[in-house]
């Protein structure tokens, strides 16, 4: 895929596929919500609230080599369907900019938020955090509405905790125990794809060590 990021540094961000960083609305819905997750709950102001120099906050399931407390965001989709009835748009280029054609598409879905930790006095504690965090905290909010990857607003009103539970064995130590609690909430956004033959850059000019002439 092309990365127009250098021609277009102020390319529209709910452009999926606009640069490296993201391929999809799927990829892109996922690096936002961990993203915004990891940089909230390692801030100085929740690290004293946890008390932990760092919690890792990754998309992946725990693996073996990696410690607990961990804390997992995945993204679950609920539905995605076109913004107009003709689906098809075309964007107006600002000055300087090349005009794209673009399908809009509305989206709802949800994210999970996994607390992976040794004992349920470590899970609670840093369930807490994360609710105060997700539900109260007006900033953990405006992180998605500045999200460099797409147009997302979260709605904190859904925000539970269906699942909780304990067991034992991690990835690593089959003795030590497992105390595991979900957090979960709605959200909805918008995004766009880039429709049409990609646009053509001048990367090289070749020039030849002889004139060529008429007579030639």
């Amino acid at each position: 895929m092309t990365d127009y990021s250098n021609y277009l540094p102020d390319y529209p961000k709910n452009i999926i596929g606009r640069g490296s960083h993201c391929v999809g609305y799927f990829t892109a819905a996922l690096r936002a919500g961990v993203d915004v997750t990891r940089k909230m709950l390692n801030s100085d102001a929740y690290k004293t609230v946890h008390g932990y120099d760092e919690i890792p906050v990754n998309m992946e399931y725990p693996q073996e080599g990696q410690h607990y407390p961990y804390v997992q965001v995945m993204y679950q989709n609920g539905k995605f369907y076109p913004y107009t009835l003709e689906e098809h748009v075309e964007r107006k280029p600002r000055l300087g900019e090349l005009s794209d054609d673009t399908n809009i598409y509305l989206f709802e879905g949800s994210y999970i938020v996994s607390i992976y930790a040794n004992t349920i006095l470590e899970r609670e504690t840093i369930a807490d955090c994360l609710i105060g965090m997700m539900g109260i905290d007006d900033d953990y909010r405006d992180g998605f509405y500045k999200s460099p990857y797409i147009n997302i607003t979260p709605n904190m009103h859904t925000l539970s905790s269906p699942t909780s539970n304990e067991s034992i064995g991690t990835p690593w130590d089959a003795d030590a125990m497992t105390c595991y609690r979900q957090l979960k909430f709605d959200v909805r956004g918008e995004f766009m794809y880039r429709v049409g033959n990609p646009v053509t850059f001048i990367e090289a000019i070749e020039v030849f060590d002889k004139i060529v002439g008429d007579d030639d």
